[in-house]
């Protein structure tokens, strides 16, 4: 697959508590959010916080598409997991 058969897409997905606010001057960081989508419509879903997945959805025998990882659908489910 070449890039620009990839769309990339960047969004906020939310806010968690810092550790340390004085250092960095505020309390929370931001989490953002990355989607690559190929021609095919499957797509992978990255957050910033951890680095983690939080989406992959690809289509199946029949072409539907279906998220086959088991993860959340805002920060607050991450956060408190």
């Amino acid at each position: 697959m070449s890039a620009k058969e990839t769309f990339i897409e960047e969004d906020g997905f939310g806010f968690v508590p810092r550790p340390d606010p004085e250092e960095h001057g505020r309390s929370y960081e931001i989490v953002r959010r990355y989607t690559m989508t190929n021609k095919h419509k499957a797509s992978v879903r990255l957050i910033s916080w951890g680095a983690g997945i939080q989406s992959i959805r690809v289509p199946d025998k029949k072409g539907v598409l279906g998220d086959v990882v088991l993860g959340f659908d805002d920060i607050n489910g991450t956060w408190e997991a």
